[in-house]
């Protein structure tokens, strides 16, 4: 009877000996696994921000999108299209840059095939009837652009005085510093900037 008691006496002591184990093991067991999505997530974090695009840096026009006040888009592909694309910044509000659209106006008209002048109206989600009104008693026949996106809201973003144009090549490249303000003589000043840009880029320039 006595090894029989002392039997039992093993068996309680292995049964708490293992239940103690089996408590301090499943805490250690849930910390190991709760180790392993942190380092998932650490690396998906990793992963996004090499794969993400760069921001547009305000001086470039490789990937963009605007409407234009008839209707279609305008993109970068469009820039393919010339030599030379001068995006004009203008708004309703400042009467300088509204008063120069009749001078742009006559300059579109005498510009050489490969040389684009577009107009972006700042203000144009907001007031595009106004705009539209304005363009139309210019006489303005050239791409009017608004609601920028992408490449061209970054370039917009950096104007700081209108009117303010910009100068682009067929790959969206600028490759003239703005002219900033109304020239005194806007046709000779234009003309001036536009063989610039055009012999600097080794293509054929406005004649006299």
């Amino acid at each position: 009877m006595k090894n029989l008691g002392s039997k039992r006496k093993t068996n309680r002591t292995a049964c708490i000996m293992a239940a103690l184990f089996l408590l301090i093991s499943i805490p250690i067991l849930y910390g190991c696994g709760s180790e392993e999505p942190e380092e998932v997530v650490e690396e998906t974090t990793a992963t996004e921000e090499t794969t993400a695009a760069p921001a547009s840096d305000g001086e470039h026009l490789y990937d963009f999108s605007a409407r234009v006040f008839d209707g279609d888009r305008f993109t970068e592909e469009d820039l393919g299209e010339k030599d030379l694309t001068i995006i004009n910044v203008w708004s309703t509000d400042e009467w300088d840059s509204v008063n120069e659209l009749w001078e742009l106006a006559a300059i579109e008209e005498q510009l050489m095939d490969n040389v684009r002048l577009a107009t972006y109206c700042a203000d144009g989600n907001d007031n595009a009837d106004r705009a539209r009104d304005l363009l139309g008693q210019a006489g303005f026949q050239g791409t009017a652009l608004y609601k920028a996106k992408k490449d061209l809201k970054a370039v917009i973003g950096t104007v700081e005085e209108y009117p303010t144009a910009f100068f682009f090549d067929s790959e969206g490249n600028q490759v003239s510093e703005p002219l900033v303000g109304v020239p005194d003589d806007t046709g000779q000043t234009y003309r001036e900037k536009v063989n610039q840009c055009l012999g600097d880029m080794g293509k054929n320039m406005i004649g006299p």
